[in-house]
């Protein structure tokens, strides 16, 4: 499983390097949000579910005491309460999928704010100035981590480093500097720029 997340690409400013930050944690925000709203739709829908099925039952018990109170079963009854007990098969069955689903919403890391979510917000507390991100990639279900910027120093990619390996999302990681380029000048620009440095950390 490859979930690969493209990040706009922050211009290389000071002032900007909040931006960057913002993103992240807008991203998170929407993702968060997302969760929610599959969530407490999952939740009415098994409530509705719910109430149905106790309703059958309800129907159910009292066919079966019109049976108990004749003395037989009459054809009627028969089909009536075949048809019943399919229905409350079924719902209990879509009830039982939609419990699952709340239950894996509840346990996951993903929920619980220590999962992908967990990551953004990580990277968001752990930027640094003069470091911006340009592509986050999560494989194996967030086992394997990639991630891609620029900086204009070596010390701000360290640093950068230094604070991931110190929170909790990424502590376990064991990320490491995969690559390092400093790039080229730009031939067009007559002006000199601030040398930027491209980089990938990536956990081993």
């Amino acid at each position: 499983m490859n979930q690969r997340i493209n990040l706009a690409r922050i211009i290389p400013t000071v002032e900007n390097v909040k931006l960057c930050s913002m993103s992240i944690l807008k991203i998170n925000a929407l993702f968060l949000m997302i969760l929610l709203l599959v969530y407490g739709y999952m939740f009415v829908q098994k409530q509705m579910l719910s109430k149905r099925l106790i309703a059958l039952h309800a129907e159910q018990s009292m066919i079966e005491a019109s049976i108990l109170e004749n003395g037989k079963k009459g054809e009627a009854n028969k089909v009536a309460e075949d048809n019943l007990a399919g229905q409350i098969k079924k719902l209990e069955k879509a009830v039982g999928l939609r419990q699952l689903v709340l239950s894996g919403l509840n346990q996951s890391e993903i929920s619980s704010g220590k999962g992908f979510s967990s990551y953004f917000d990580e990277l968001g507390r752990g930027i640094v100035s003069n470091v911006w991100l340009d592509k986050i990639s999560l494989q194996a279900g967030g086992d394997y981590v990639k991630l891609t910027g620029l900086a204009f120093r070596t010390d701000d990619i360290l640093s950068f480093m230094k604070n991931l390996h110190d929170s909790k999302a990424f502590g376990s990681k064991k990320l490491k500097l995969s690559e390092m380029i400093k790039i080229p000048d730009d031939p067009k620009k007559t002006a000199p720029a601030q040398k930027e440095i491209s980089f990938i950390l990536n956990t081993e």
